[in-house]
């Protein structure tokens, strides 16, 4: 049995294991990332994911940390509420920095090898889906601010890696770039208004369980 608000070494440890896999998956996704989008094509859309990600690898961190200052003893409400933070905080810059790519490249349209970016991004969203997948065989009934930060995160990883290859695949169909940066600006506005209704439904007072 799983006690929510007092979490046994085990279980702790169990915690930081999940968190672990899925700082792993983040960096082979920034290596596919980063070798798509520097090395084999010219491609933003690309380097800002691994940009995006690489947050998130400092997100799993913050939660790996989180995890295991709960299972030593730490205040468990405020040491997740910090690390939920940073994370909403990390997620946000991300929104912010898409977003700031986005204009940037309306400003100065980039072609690129459409096929390229939809194979790497491909490899990526099933990165993130494995992620994913290991999120969701948490076996704890009820999730911690620090599991929703993650899963947050890994979801914004997929709606992005999506939105990527739409854009490539549209790229290809009609040899305009300026999808690029309209894709960017939509995945921008979902992340940051997923940040804010997690924020919002998470720190606000609970009137019904």
């Amino acid at each position: 049995m799983h006690d929510h608000h007092h979490p046994t070494p085990q279980g702790g440890r169990e915690e930081m294991k999940m968190y672990s896999k899925v700082f792993g998956i983040y960096i082979f996704i920034i290596a596919i990332d980063v070798i798509g989008g520097r090395i084999l094509t010219n491609s933003t859309a690309l380097v800002a994911e691994a940009g995006h990600v690489a947050i998130d690898s400092v997100s799993a961190i913050v939660s790996i940390i989180s995890a295991y200052l709960v299972t030593i003893g730490h205040n468990e409400k405020r040491t997740r509420r910090i690390g939920f933070l940073l994370n909403m905080g990390m997620l946000w810059s991300v929104a912010m920095l898409i977003g700031y790519e986005a204009i940037e490249r309306f400003e100065h349209p980039q072609a690129f090898s459409g096929w390229v970016v939809i194979i790497a991004a491909t490899i990526s969203l099933c990165g993130s889906l494995v992620a994913h997948r290991v999120l969701d065989n948490d076996s704890h009934e009820e999730r911690t601010e620090t599991h929703e930060a993650q899963h947050l995160h890994v979801w914004a990883d997929i709606v992005q890696s999506a939105g990527v290859i739409l854009a490539g695949l549209i790229m290809i169909v009609t040899g305009s770039s300026i999808v690029d940066p309209i894709m960017s600006a939509l995945i921008a506005l979902w992340m940051a208004s997923q940040t804010i209704l997690l924020i919002v439904r998470r720190t606000m007072p609970q009137h019904q369980h």
